[in-house]
Formats: C-alpha cells, structure tokens, sequence
C-alpha cells in the first residue's frame, strides 16, 4: 500500500490544470469544477480523477498599505499533503487563515468543500471549521482542562451528536497513538512544549477533518518530537485528508511547495516551478510523454455509518449537558480547591477586621455616653416649690452661656437617688 502525500518518484506525476491552478491529483483531461467542490469524475482514460477540495484562485490580502499576498493560486486534493515556506512575515499564516474562514480575501476567490469563503455571505462556515482543523503555532491548549479533557472537549464541539462513549474511546486512543496515554490527566502547565505540540496535532486528528491546517507545527520542539508530528500529519495526508502546512524552510515530504512571497509553486518538492498562474510551466521531455507514470489510484476514505435519527438526539442532548452543566460544576470545584487556602485566609482577615470594627464601635459609644454622663446636670426642686419660682429658676438658667438646653422631668424619674443628698433645698444644683 502507498503512502499517499510522500513524495513521487519523479516530477511528472503531478499535472497541471489549465484553469489556473495546480491540482495535484487530476489525470488526463480533468478539469476542476468552477466552485472549487471536491467531486469524481470519470478522464478520458475511465479512471475517477478526485477535484480539489481547497482552492485559491487569484488571491490578494493586504492589511492597510501592507499587501501580504499577490495572485496565490493553489489546489489541493483529498490526500495530498502541500507545504507552504517562506520567511517570517511572508503571509504563511494569513493564508492558512483565509482557507479557515478566519480572514476575507481583498481580492480572488477561496473555495473550501465547495463553499466560497470569499463571499460577504459566508453560507455554511461553521460546518466548513467543523470539516477543517487547525493547528494553531501556540497550541491553544485550555489550561484549566487536562490533556483527555481537551480532547474530548473538541471531540463534543466538532461533532456533538456522538455519544460520549465515543468520543471518550476516540480521544484515548489518539493520546495512544501519540505515545502520551500515561498523560491523560496532566495539564498544559505540566507537559512540556513537544508533549503539547503533539496534543494540539492530536486534536484536530481526532475529528477526522478533511482538511487540516498546521502552523508552523514543529517550530521550538526537538527532533524526536518533531518526526512524531510529521508521522502523524503524513498519516492523515495517507487517510486521505488534506493537509497545508506551514512552516519556515521545506521540511515535510510534500507533493509540492508553495514558495511566498513570490508565491510559485514546485513540484514534488524540486526546483521545478509548477503551472498555478504565478510561474512559467516546464514542459514534460518526450521520453516522458512516450512513457507516463503509472498512476496508482488515491486510498478513499470511507466514512462510517449515520447513526440513527434518535441515538444522534440523545447524544446531542447528553453532551450539551456535559458541556453546560458538568463541565461548569467541575471547572467551579477545581477552582475551589485551587484557592480554597486563599478564601481561608481572606475570610480570617475579614473576620479580624470586623471584630475589630465591632469594639471600636462599642468603646466609641461607651466614650460618648460618658461624655455626655459627664456634662449633664440635675436640678432637684423642693417639692413645695411654686410655679412662680420654677418660671424664675428656667429663665434664669436659660440666660446662662453654660447650659445648652433645658430638660423637665417627671417627679417619679427625677427623684433624688438613693446615696445623693435627698434633702437639697430649693434651687440647688448637683452634679451627677
């Protein structure tokens, strides 16, 4: 069996379309259909040739005054792996994004399954990212969740018709395949750049997409790591997905390499320039033209069976209430046990700092009440007294600077206390 997206025996093997973009995977008399669908087609010969399932006609990004690509012309075909190089700043990254939907042409078209992403009116984007994965240069791993969480949580996402058990038996044995199963309940934090480089590539292989994206994807990890990602990228090329990569200098064994900023194409990886509209197309020699290669035929790829109508409604609605419900409590457990000792020690503090509060109130009270116990002056009456002197006593007492106001009592509470001198005559004053 072929391992299909390696690189031919020779440069005759990939032929150029006259529509204006490459196709590495057409025959004889092929002929890409005008919305860039992925579609087969009998050639004049009465094999299927496979149409692209990526296409770029013509396309132009500029951000301001800054243009990024000029007149990219390029296809890729189910099973075909491409490489994108070229240095820093050269528009790898904001090609890979346009394909993903992320970013509108200035100029051109993108089709993607058949779907212009070009458009204003992107119809159908959300199952385009559904069928395309992204290996993103950063890896975006969640940190909160551990290398099967991620996993599974993008499994649930992509597909959320699937039943648990599935996606839970998916996500295991890609971290099988990876070699990183003993790592399933480790973080983010606790893996090292290679570990999570490999379980970014992971997650977008899980899904089985159809297109896959990856950014610079052995950038800042060794060796070892970095032939694991290549496997595994070359791999998927060989179920028959296809495969874009990005990357610095021509690292993969690819069917052809997209140069940017020029944007020419060469074929099977030489120094030969391919046909896509951006350079002049070598012609084949004439022993080739007597003697073709032998074309082997594409592995297809066999999707499983729908599930039925009612089994897809009960995953739908069980993994919506994992991802809502118990994906909530967990993430609220494991942040309570996270900072379960900060909590502790704020609620000491506040609660210092409220008994604190209470005694200041408390002798702050106590101090005015003794002020005011320490100001406050009694006036005791004889009880023969007349009104008439009482009226004399009041005035008299009012026309003194000392005393703030004036206060009359029953006889009942302003009896003499026991101990105090009960025998005052009229118009003394005593201070209590």
């Amino acid at each position: 069996m072929e391992r299909v997206g390696s690189r031919p025996a020779t440069g005759a093997r990939t032929r150029v379309v006259t529509n204006g973009a490459a196709n590495g995977a057409a025959t004889n008399g092929s002929r890409a259909k005008t919305n860039g669908a992925t579609s087969h087609r009998p050639g004049t010969n009465g094999t299927a040739k496979v149409q692209p399932v990526v296409k770029l006609t013509h396309v132009k990004k500029s951000f301001g005054r800054t243009a990024v690509l000029r007149e990219i012309n390029l296809s890729v075909a189910p099973g075909e792996l491409v490489e994108i190089t070229g240095p820093s700043g050269a528009g790898k990254t904001t090609l890979l994004r346009l394909v993903h939907g992320q970013l509108r042409p200035n100029g051109g078209e993108v089709w993607v399954e058949g779907r212009g992403l070009h458009r204003w009116w992107r119809r159908g984007l959300s199952r385009v990212r559904r069928d395309v994965a992204f290996v993103f240069q950063e890896h975006h791993l969640l940190p909160r969740l551990t290398a099967l969480e991620n996993l599974t949580l993008a499994l649930q996402v992509t597909d959320p018709q699937l039943p648990f058990k599935t996606i839970k038996q998916r996500a295991l044995e890609t971290l099988e395949s990876l070699g990183l199963a003993h790592k399933r309940k480790a973080y983010p934090r606790q893996l090292s750049a290679g570990e999570r480089q490999r379980i970014a590539v992971g997650r977008a292989l899980a899904a089985k997409p159809r297109v896959i994206l990856a950014d610079e994807p052995m950038a800042s990890i060794d060796d070892d790591n970095a032939r694991i990602v290549m496997r595994l990228l070359e791999d998927a090329a060989a179920g028959g997905a296809a495969v874009i990569v990005a990357s610095h200098k021509h690292s993969f064994p690819s069917s052809r390499v997209l140069k940017l900023p020029s944007g020419t194409i060469h074929l099977n990886g030489s120094q030969k320039v391919g046909s896509n509209g951006n350079g002049k197309h070598a012609p084949q020699p004439l022993w080739r033209v007597l003697l073709p290669i032998h074309q082997r035929t594409r592995k297809q790829v066999v999707r499983p069976k729908q599930l039925p109508l009612w089994r897809r409604t009960v995953a739908l609605v069980a993994n919506s209430y994992r991802l809502v419900v118990l994906s909530g409590l967990r993430s609220w457990s494991r942040d309570l046990r996270l900072t379960a000792p900060a909590l502790g020690t704020m609620a000491l503090l506040l609660l210092l700092c409220g008994t604190l509060a209470m005694v200041g109130i408390a002798v702050e009270r106590a101090a005015v009440q003794q002020a005011a116990e320490a100001s406050l002056v009694r006036v005791y009456l004889a009880s023969d007294a007349s009104p008439e002197a009482v009226a004399a006593l009041k005035v008299r007492l009012n026309s003194d600077p000392r005393i703030a106001s004036i206060t009359e009592v029953t006889p009942e509470p302003g009896r003499p206390r026991p101990g105090r001198d009960q025998d005052r005559r009229r118009g003394c004053v005593g201070q209590g």
